[in-house]
Order: C-alpha cells, then sequence, then structure tokens
C-alpha cells in the first residue's frame, strides 16, 4: 500500500479490497450453482440449499467468519453430490487457475513490475495447484488466497484486458476497412493490423498502452488521415445499423401513425449508411433524428421505458450471450462459462415475463461493472457490436 496513507488507512482499504474480492468469489460460485439448476434434477433440493447458504454468507459482515464459511461450503454436501460436483466444478477451476498463471506470466514480461518476487511465488502456487492429484477445495483455496495477496491484482488485469480488448477491436476494424472493394494504402493497413498483432501476442501491458497511444504517428500523413476517416464512418455505421435494428424490432408494436413514422425512418437511416462522405452520412443521420414526430418522441421518452422497448434491451442482451458462448469465442468466455449460462434462461425468461420489475433487475445487471462478470460483459460489448453490425456496415 501507499507509504504516505496511514497505517489505519491502509488497513481499512485492504480490508475493503478483500471484501469485496471474497463478495466476488461468492457471487461467483452462486452463479455456477444456479446455472446447475433444471440441468440436474436428482440433485435439486441439494443446489437450492447451497445457493441459499451462499446468500446467507454474501449477507454476512465479519469478513473472517465469511471467508471461514465459504472457503468450508463443501463440508456438509452429502458424498454423492460432492462426487458430482467434481465432475462439473473441477474443469472450470482449472481454466480459472490457467488464466491466473496467464495473469502472472503477462505481468512478468515487464522487467520493471513491482512485487516480482511475490507474483512469481503465487504464479508457482498456482501452477502446483493444477497438478491432478490436488483436490477441489485445495484448488479453490489456493484461488481466494491468490485472489486477495495483492490488492491491486483485479484492478491491473482489468486494465490489461481493457488494453487487450482495445487491441482486438482495432484488428477486427482493420479487417473491416480491407475488405472494402475500393480500400486505400492496402499495404499500409495490412503492415498496420501485423503490427496489433504483434503488439497483442508478444508486448508487455505498458509497451501495449504506448504502442495504441503513438501508433498514429507512426503512419504517414495521408495514411492515417485516410484510417481516421474510415474509422469515424465504421463508428457512426454501426450506430446506425443498432438504430435501424432498434426500429425494426418495433415496428410490429407500434400504431399506424407510428409504426408509418417508424417504416420511414429505416428508409432514411438506410441511405444515410449508403453515403461514402462522413460529413453527409452524419448530416443525413441526425437530421432523420431531428425530425422524429413529437409523439415517437414522447413514446421513446416515456419513463419508464414502454414494455417493447424492454423487450428489445433484452433481446440485444440475450444475442450478446449467446455470441460469447459460440465455439470462436471460448477463449474469451470460458472463465465465465458458468456465469453466461446461468444468465441466458434468465434473459429468456425475463423476455416472455410480464412483469416489469423482473425485466428490469436482469437490464440492470448488465450495468452492474464492480464485479469480474460485470467488467467482463463491459469489455466485449463492443466485440459483439461489431460482429453483428460493424461487418454490415
Amino acid at each position: 500500500m501507499p507509504t504516505n496513507f496511514t497505517q489505519e488507512f491502509n488497513e481499512w482499504i485492504s480490508q475493503k479490497l478483500e471484501d469485496a474480492q471474497v463478495n466476488s468469489d461468492i457471487e461467483d460460485a452462486m452463479a455456477f450453482y444456479n446455472s446447475l439448476l433444471g440441468e440436474n434434477n436428482s440433485f435439486e433440493e441439494e443446489i437450492k440449499k447451497t445457493v441459499s447458504k451462499l446468500d446467507e454468507i454474501h449477507r454476512m459482515t465479519d469478513l473472517k467468519n465469511k471467508v471461514e464459511r465459504f472457503v468450508n461450503l463443501s463440508k456438509d454436501f452429502s458424498e454423492n453430490f460432492d462426487k458430482f460436483l467434481k465432475q462439473n466444478a473441477l474443469p472450470n477451476v482449472n481454466t480459472r487457475l490457467q488464466k491466473t498463471i496467464e495473469f502472472f506470466d503477462n505481468l512478468l514480461k515487464d522487467k520493471d513490475v513491482p512485487f516480482k518476487k511475490e507474483i512469481m511465488e503465487m504464479k508457482v502456487k498456482c501452477e502446483e495447484a493444477l497438478s491432478p492429484d490436488k483436490s477441489l477445495e485445495d484448488k479453490q483455496k489456493v484461488l481466494h488466497e491468490v485472489s486477495i495477496a495483492i490488492p491491486f491484482k483485479r484492478q491491473v488485469q482489468e486494465n490489461e484486458e481493457h488494453t487487450n480488448a482495445r487491441l482486438t477491436h482495432y484488428i477486427k476494424r482493420l479487417d473491416i476497412i480491407l475488405k472494402k472493394q475500393n480500400v486505400k494504402y492496402a499495404k499500409d493497413l495490412n503492415e498496420l493490423r501485423h503490427r496489433f498483432e504483434e503488439s497483442l501476442t508478444n508486448d508487455s501491458h505498458q509497451q501495449k498502452e504506448e504502442f495504441l497511444e503513438y501508433y498514429p504517428h507512426s503512419l504517414k500523413e495521408a495514411v492515417s488521415d485516410y484510417l481516421q476517416d474510415e474509422l469515424d464512418k465504421q463508428y457512426l455505421n454501426e450506430d446506425i445499423l443498432i438504430e435501424m435494428w432498434y426500429m425494426e424490432e418495433l415496428l410490429p408494436y407500434l400504431d399506424n401513425d407510428l409504426a408509418k413514422e417508424i417504416s420511414q425512418i429505416i428508409v432514411e437511416y438506410g441511405v444515410a449508411l449508403q453515403k461514402d462522405d462522413f460529413d453527409e452520412k452524419l448530416d443525413k443521420f441526425t437530421g432523420t433524428v431531428d425530425n422524429y414526430s413529437q409523439k415517437l418522441i414522447t413514446y421513446l421518452d416515456t419513463e419508464p421505458e414502454p414494455l417493447p422497448v424492454v423487450n428489445i434491451h433484452l433481446k440485444f442482451f440475450q444475442q450478446y450471450i449467446v455470441y460469447l458462448l459460440q465455439d470462436d469465442q471460448s477463449s474469451h468466455a470460458k472463465v465465465y462459462e458458468a456465469e453466461l449460462r446461468a444468465l441466458l434462461p434468465q434473459v429468456e425468461k425475463a423476455i416472455a415475463s410480464e412483469n416489469f420489475k423482473e425485466k428490469m433487475q436482469i437490464i440492470d445487471a448488465f450495468d452492474e461493472v464492480n464485479t469480474q462478470f460485470g467488467q467482463f460483459l463491459l469489455n466485449h460489448i463492443v466485440d459483439f457490436e461489431i460482429y453483428r453490425f460493424g461487418f454490415k456496415s
């Protein structure tokens, strides 16, 4: 902890950070057990009992007792349930250990990284926990010990994941540009794409940050200007396509006047999409929005939002989760697969439900960025938007 803070403050903030990490681990465990419901009816009662215990532990205020009860949760499991859990939880825990080892490896690429000795010790501890002769409880204890050993670990990890996501987004956006029939400076852009891939694969976090900041200055002015213009058009096209998708989804729920207006808006958005000049594209798009009728504005601005609009938000999130669970996304989503598979039926249930509060609880869950899972969802929403709308632009 920073030495210019008082010892009292350092102890207080360390406890707060540890409590936040423990809560995150408990929330991950609850998501895992919830994901088992409906798939394994023979253990339904025991699964529900476990979720209830986890909820009780989550609400505890005494950190020491909370950790002790959480770590010893499995002692009350029946023999058959314990065996079943080992078969289902073990791959997930091993994946988390492997990802943690990779995280430490990436930290150690930076020769100036602080706490190098401690990081190496924790890396070794995780590698030992991966051994087949280690029990599930031993592996989980190591994960917990490592997760609270360095208070800034989560922040560093989130920063690195965010940086990696930015590099990945640029690679995908360059792919979109390079697929255009009339693309200019193809050789320069292909070389730049290769540099992004090299940085993503080989650079330390600091080197990646520096590359992202300074790469435009390494390009010829004409190439840099062209790239920025193409990226600006790409961002705008995605905004237009997302708006078009929302309007198309909304159309069946509207009365004659609003339905007619929405149909015309979709046509106008299509015209904006076809324009190649950025300023003309932007003027057409914003001009269309500025000409919304007062009736449509009132409908869209209603608080709380109309049920059809809320359902469209949920459908967007449903498609996002399905995207994350696709095979080619497994490297991103593997660590959170249990949470994603638990969340998907909740979203689908909320879409079918008439309960407005239930719908809003799911939507609010996607805005919760204070957990590792919430931060993961935030980091990869752009991947989905590029996949779903970017390659259509």
